[in-house]
């Protein structure tokens, strides 16, 4: 069995004969399309999570700023309804990516993203892996009130892309994908 590295949809596949012993191909499934990297993993390691971390960057997920209101939930609901899911930021390039996004629009101070406060620690809610922080000065709060359990990101001038934990009640902008 290949010792490849698990990341979202990444699966080993021993390849007999072709590649040396204890090497794989990762097979990276997207929905319907199944796409063979050429890369070598299991005795690659860390190369390989920063590989396909750079492959799903560049298949950046198009942003949609919404021009309504809601509370976080109700936020999730639209963008599950309308688009894909409530934003998840993966990389500083997705920040930015959400940061150009957001200065063609007029918001709310603070838009929600799909950061939530459950079972102990932040999540992403449409699974992505929590590898990328832009919390405000103090870092992430390890136990928010509460209320305090929907993370927006703060939008105003000189402070963008800074994440805070708010009130999952009050009425923002958000963003989807």
């Amino acid at each position: 069995m290949c010792a490849c590295v698990s990341y979202i949809c990444v699966h080993c596949v021993a390849v007999v004969n072709v590649l040396p012993l204890n090497a794989c191909v990762c097979v990276i499934v997207q929905s319907e399309h199944v796409e063979i990297d050429s890369v070598l993993c299991g005795w690659i390691g860390k190369q390989v999570i920063d590989i396909v971390k750079e492959k799903r960057s560049k298949e950046t997920k198009e942003q949609v700023v919404t021009e309504e209101k809601k509370a976080w939930e109700e936020a999730v609901e639209y963008c599950r309804e309308h688009h894909n899911d409530l934003a998840s930021v993966a990389s500083e390039t997705e920040m930015m990516l959400i940061q150009k996004e957001l200065k063609k629009h007029n918001t709310t101070e603070h838009v929600w993203i799909g950061l939530r406060f459950l079972s102990r620690d932040w999540l992403w809610v449409d699974g992505e892996e929590l590898d990328y922080e832009a919390w405000v000065e103090g870092g992430k709060p390890l136990c928010p009130h509460p209320k305090m359990k929907c993370a927006a990101l703060q939008v105003t001038e000189g402070s963008l892309g800074v994440w805070e934990a708010h009130d999952c009640e009050e009425r923002r902008n958000f963003i989807c994908y």
